[in-house]
């Protein structure tokens, strides 16, 4: 009984001692994340009765808020939808840090529409965190995140890897992340950091599982454990990206593919019948509003010659070969209705 009481204290003192490192962690970096507010306005039109003329009048509403972090002393990581409405619209956006009440404005420098990041500057020097790979980090490790969920402020999480690797099914050259972690509406464009305080992934998007009332408005809205932000491989390479071309473009086929490789999950469902089916990858879906000869169910066997049967090294390639452009014609070899043919295929903008 008494080795059993040690152990027990000796296991308490060590959960009390992460947690501290943890709390050290968290205050260290806490410096370094931003809390960003985008200006939104609507138009209203306005008929005067006497002159009969229409004026339009702009009325500012609540803003979107979000988060974001510094790297390289004043750049600001976040993501591309929570300054959406100032791309299109020119809109203020200001980024704010804890204990500090200045108000910096803030200048798009360029963003990644399909890995949903941004990169902004502000005056000044500040402090800031550094991105990793995140390719050492495995499943059940710790992680923890700084955001500013129901835009309640500054507030700490901490969570679990649940997955290295969940790719983006529309875009599959996209790596994210799967966390438990408590995230909401204001957490995007949030780090998240390993227990070293290095940021490994950036906050994207969550999958709502608890309905929740919100007193003050009465609206029902959702809180979230289980997070799929941009992995640190990606974010980096899009950061490069953005600081390269401003705006990142990726080439596309306007579909959504899945792998159909000799070992697939479903190559070996297809071909459990009597058709004997080729390698390769499988259409999907084909995106809504896009013009393309391809269909649902084709399986591209090959394009200009190359085969593929994992879709992101399909992308890949069509977004790493020079001689390609928006609107090229390329010819696709598939398989349908158990014969193969060849089919003129346009090239897209991804994401539009």
């Amino acid at each position: 009984m008494k080795r059993l009481f040690i152990g027990l204290i000796a296991l308490l003192s060590i959960s009390a001692g992460n947690a501290h490192d943890l709390a050290d962690k968290m205050n260290e970096v806490l410096p370094s994340v931003a809390y960003i507010r985008v200006e939104q306005f609507v138009v209203r039109d306005t008929l005067d009765p006497v002159t009969k003329l229409t004026s339009s009048t702009r009325i500012s509403t609540t803003p979107v808020i979000g988060t974001g972090f510094i790297i390289d002393d004043n750049n600001v990581v976040t993501n591309y939808h929570v300054i959406a409405f100032s791309v299109k619209h020119n809109t203020e956006i200001y980024v704010t840090f804890e204990g500090n009440n200045q108000r910096f404005p803030a200048t798009i420098i360029g963003y990644d529409k399909i890995a949903d990041v941004a990169l902004l500057t502000i005056p000044g020097k500040h402090q800031s965190v550094e991105i990793l790979d995140s390719t050492d980090m495995r499943m059940g490790d710790p992680v923890f995140s700084i955001s500013h969920f129901y835009g309640i402020g500054w507030s700490g999480t901490q969570g679990t890897i649940s997955s290295t690797r969940r790719r983006d099914r529309r875009y599959p050259y996209i790596n994210n992340l799967q966390l438990q972690l408590l995230q909401g509406s204001g957490s995007s464009g949030g780090p998240v950091f390993n227990e070293n305080g290095k940021v490994i992934a950036l906050n994207r998007s969550i999958v709502s599982m608890f309905p929740r009332s919100i007193m003050q408005t009465g609206r029902t809205s959702m809180l979230s454990m289980v997070g799929y932000p941009v992995s640190g491989d990606t974010l980096i390479n899009a950061i490069d990206a953005i600081r390269e071309d401003i705006i990142v473009v990726y080439l596309d086929l306007g579909v959504s593919l899945m792998e159909f490789g000799e070992d697939s999950m479903f190559h070996l469902n297809y071909a459990s019948g009597d058709d004997d089916y080729p390698i390769g990858t499988m259409v999907m879906s084909v995106d809504k509003d896009v013009t393309t000869t391809l269909e649902s169910s084709d399986i591209i066997i090959s394009i200009e010659g190359k085969k593929f049967s994992d879709p992101a090294k399909l992308f890949n390639w069509l977004n790493t070969q020079t001689k390609f452009k928006i609107g090229d014609i390329v010819n696709v070899q598939v398989y349908r209705d158990t014969e193969i043919i060849n089919i003129a295929v346009p090239i897209k903008i991804a994401g539009l």
